[in-house]
């Protein structure tokens, strides 16, 4: 699986970030009412972060 994110300005003081998974299209995580691109660039580096070192759970173990 292949993740992006697209960083856009919605408004003139606006900034939405958007996470994709790029094999499916699928727009998995929107961020918007940032008050900057560098705002908007700061949340990407975290959530990548947080992509990058989440732990896979299998769906037995999410009903215990």
């Amino acid at each position: 699986m292949k993740l992006s994110f697209t960083i856009a300005r919605t408004d003139p003081d606006e900034w939405t970030l958007t996470l994709n998974r790029d094999d499916t299209g699928e727009r998995l995580f929107t961020l918007g009412g940032l008050r900057s691109e560098a705002e908007a660039r700061h949340a990407a580096e975290g959530l990548r972060a947080a992509v990058n070192t989440a732990a896979v759970l299998r769906v037995e173990d999410l009903a215990k």
